[in-house]
């Protein structure tokens, strides 16, 4: 029976070994490569949810009462009512109260 080919006459890897193992190698790459597109399509789906919720979250800020605006909102119902206690919303352990004035304009 003939010797199997080798790569070089001072070695004894085979040829049939070489293409085996380049073989492993490539289908690697090939695999590598496919984990690799999915990584990329992942990142694009999560930047463009980011994207979407940072524009959401803008829309929400926009709509947002904010404790100066109750603060208003409480004084101006406090004027309204003088005979009611509004809780401050600036500390909620306050009260504003308004007088009633005993002077005519």
């Amino acid at each position: 029976m003939a010797a199997a080919p080798t790569l070089g006459p001072a070695t004894r890897v085979t040829l049939g070994f070489a293409l085996v193992i380049a073989g492993a190698l490539w289908r690697l790459s090939n695999e590598f490569g496919a984990i690799r597109r999915e990584q990329r399509e992942a990142v694009v789906e999560i930047s463009a949810q980011i994207n979407d919720l940072a524009g959401r979250l803008d829309a929400v800020e926009m709509d947002r009462y904010t404790v100066t605006m109750a603060a208003e909102n409480a004084l101006r119902m406090a004027i309204a009512n003088p005979d009611l206690a509004i809780p401050d919303p600036r500390d909620p352990s306050q009260l504003i109260r308004v007088e009633r004035s005993t002077e005519s304009p």
